[in-house]
């Protein structure tokens, strides 16, 4: 809690601003003139607490890529020469990486465009810029958020509408009603509570960048604020083919590193290191070799340079080899070849506020490791945004479906037939549900009729059948588990509170309870008003215990109010944990009728009774669980595993990774440290080169 006052002499007015919760607030002193009073908001929570998580997140990025350790290399950047920039821009000079921020904050614009050459800095510059903003911001400042456009499509989606919902995957908790009002994110947005930091709008395909800064031109008109970094020529190739881009905005470029920056960032090792390189950096300072000076003169190669050479049994001095390193080209070809080899030599050392390494970290094979990266690199190759995300994962859908469909068909044949059953009803169910909420295009509404015929087939089914029926239950299992394979959900999360979730749960009951009257509405008109108390009291039982299950599931699956560091791990436990859920609120529903029975009407139960209903529960469960993302992120890393393409332990390999620098972290999902490498290890195949190998 905390006062901070402004006192204007002049107009008689103080105002005073409280910061915290209190039931009474006492304005102490002589008071003269009028009192203005401004109460914080549930927006100013939000905005503060996304504030405090973005600079733990992003700090803990900088130590892993180690960006202030021991001294951060020296960049340098100008205005640029380039003709993009709209006539009479703001007058800048050039400075240091240290002086972005206050470049930034003497713009009256607000509006900052940085570019550069492939591998000149531009993503530690936006991470570190974001950590020096964050600390300069104050209370009801914007909130910068360091973001990675190569998933938008400036097409199909508008710039803010993108924005909002990143924020949303990678802050859920902004999507709590209770704790921070509707629309949370959004309304940051629109009342300019946010200063997005988009980092790399070249990641975007070639013929979207025009699209794209046109699309920035309309969402971000001058004193909205926003730091925007691209590749010079990209940009300018962009421009030329009709971007409108930022007409306030200053525009610099980051300038190649200077020879003697690079001398002094490699100088400053360990001593046993140093030695090694004393002499190289004295050739390099004595004679300006022009291979070397070209090859250091980006802090990817330089970064390159110091991880290969780094460990005691590597000679630095093989870099002036002229026969075997022509020119630049081969130089920085031979540091990507090599940095797999140099780096899995040695367990990664766990940076500050990160968590210790686990149990068999540094135990992978160079080989292995290669082979793995090669994978993910033509995985993250194939995606626009270049991202490694678990619930991305290449699926093998055929085998999937296949072998889904294969086992479902034999419970159906068999006296396990319940599960089967339940399992086409909660596919059916989910599909549904999803399509009339996600308000699916037309084609989606066409396969309506074939998942309503199938769930009505399944729940007139009854074992044994004739061999006619088998084969028709057969071929719409296969139809169902292929539309439900055929839907992409995002992974989910869990929490146990129930205290603002009371409205969630209201309203998922009350669909069940419409589900429930609609199914005996439609028993009625098939089987007439005379048929009986049995003909409703199925349907009425079935829909109360599809109330009751997604009262559950949308009381455990609701956004959390607290903000939490995006962590890929994190993500999967929570689908996971989503997952259990919903299993374990089908099994659960499907018990009630039989617990009414025995405690309210004190009638015995036979135990295939429970049997079966309990089966038919987790057959219903399975069929809304599925295509959850940690699910068939499981099915997927099975079979690739299986295939020696990828590690058994994803997760914890992809961590360590991340550990040792060849990936970088960004929101919950993964990215490697740069293009360059990402695209050498997806073309290298599956043997790594050797080090020593001309």
């Amino acid at each position: 809690m905390g006062i901070s006052g402004r006192d204007r002499i002049g107009p008689r007015v103080v105002r005073n601003e409280f910061g915290g919760h209190a039931d009474t607030v006492v304005q102490a002193d002589v008071i003269n003139g009028d009192v203005v009073t401004r109460a914080r908001s549930a927006l100013d929570d939000a905005a503060d607490l996304l504030a405090a998580v973005v600079r733990r997140q992003w700090e803990a990025e900088a130590a892993v890529r180690s960006l202030r350790r021991p001294e951060p290399l020296r960049l340098r950047w100008a205005p640029t020469r380039r003709p993009v920039a709209y006539p009479h821009p703001p007058a800048v000079m050039g400075g240091d990486l240290g002086d972005l921020d206050r470049l930034f904050a003497s713009l009256a614009s607000r509006q900052l465009v940085v570019l550069g050459g492939p591998g000149a800095g531009k993503s530690a510059t936006a991470l570190l810029l974001v950590l020096d903003l964050l600390e300069r911001r104050t209370p009801r400042e914007p909130v910068p958020v360091l973001l990675s456009p190569a998933s938008w499509n400036p097409h199909d989606e508008h710039l803010e509408d993108w924005i909002i919902r990143r924020l949303e995957i990678d802050y859920p908790a902004l999507k709590n009603r209770r704790a921070y009002g509707r629309h949370a994110a959004r309304r940051l947005a629109v009342e300019q509570r946010l200063l997005p930091l988009l980092d790399g709008l070249d990641e975007l395909p070639p013929e979207l960048l025009a699209p794209a800064l046109e699309g920035v031109h309309h969402a971000f008109g001058p004193g909205r604020p926003l730091v925007l970094t691209c590749r010079g020529d990209e940009y300018e190739a962009a421009v030329r083919a009709g971007g409108a881009g930022l007409p306030a905005a200053a525009v610099v470029e980051l300038e190649p590193v200077a020879a003697d920056d690079a001398i002094e960032f490699l100088a400053t090792s360990l001593p046993q290191v140093v030695r090694r390189w004393t002499p190289v950096l004295d050739h390099l300072r004595t004679t300006g070799d022009p291979v070397l000076a070209r090859s250091l003169s980006t802090p990817l190669t330089i970064n390159l340079a110091r991880a290969v050479y780094g460990r005691v049994d590597r000679d630095p001095a093989e870099l002036v080899d002229r026969t075997r390193f022509a020119d630049h080209t081969d130089l920085e070809h031979h540091l990507l070849d090599s940095l797999v080899t140099a780096v899995y030599g040695d367990p990664p050392t766990p940076p500050p506020r990160l968590a210790p390494l686990p149990p068999g970290a540094g135990r992978y094979p160079a080989d292995r490791a290669h082979r793995w990266l090669g994978f993910l690199a033509r995985h993250a190759a194939a995606n626009a945004a270049g991202d490694i995300a678990w619930w991305r994962l290449p699926r093998p859908r055929l085998v999937l479906a296949t072998t889904i469909t294969g086992l479902l068909f034999w419970a159906t044949v068999s006296e396990n037939s319940s599960i089967a059953v339940g399992f086409a009803l909660g596919v059916s169910f989910t599909w549904l549900i999803g399509t009339v909420r996600r308000r699916a295009p037309w084609r989606h509404l066409l396969l309506t009729p074939v998942v309503l015929g199938a769930a009505t087939f399944f729940i007139n089914y009854k074992y044994p059948n004739s061999p006619g029926m088998n084969a028709a239950a057969g071929v719409g299992l296969a139809l169902l588990v292929a539309i439900a394979l055929s839907v992409d959900r995002p992974p989910h999360r869990t929490g146990l509170r129930l205290h603002g979730r009371g409205k969630a749960v209201v309203s998922r009951m009350a669909l069940g309870l419409v589900i429930a009257v609609a199914a005996v509405v439609g028993a009625a008109v098939v089987h007439g008003a005379g048929g009986g108390r049995e003909v409703w009291m199925a349907p009425l039982a079935l829909g109360v215990m599809v109330a009751v299950a997604l009262g559950i599931g949308a009381w455990l699956t609701s956004p959390p109010d607290r903000f939490s560091v995006p962590r890929p791990d994190r993500s999967l436990r929570g689908d996971v944990a989503s997952t259990a859920v919903w299993l374990f609120a089908w099994a659960v529903a499907f018990q009630l009728p039989l617990v009414f029975a025995i405690v309210a009407l004190g009638k015995s139960v036979d135990a295939s009774l429970v049997a079966a209903a309990l089966s038919f529960g987790l057959g219903t469960g399975l069929g809304c669980v599925v295509n959850n993302a940690s699910v068939l992120y499981a099915a997927s890393l099975a079979w690739w595993a299986l295939r020696g393409r990828l590690p058994w332990r994803l997760m914890r390999f992809l961590d360590d990774a991340h550990r040792r620098g060849v990936l970088r972290q960004t929101g919950g999902v993964y990215q490697f440290r740069h293009t360059r490498l990402r695209r050498h290890l997806a073309a290298s195949g599956r043997r790594p080169v050797s080090p020593r190998e001309p």
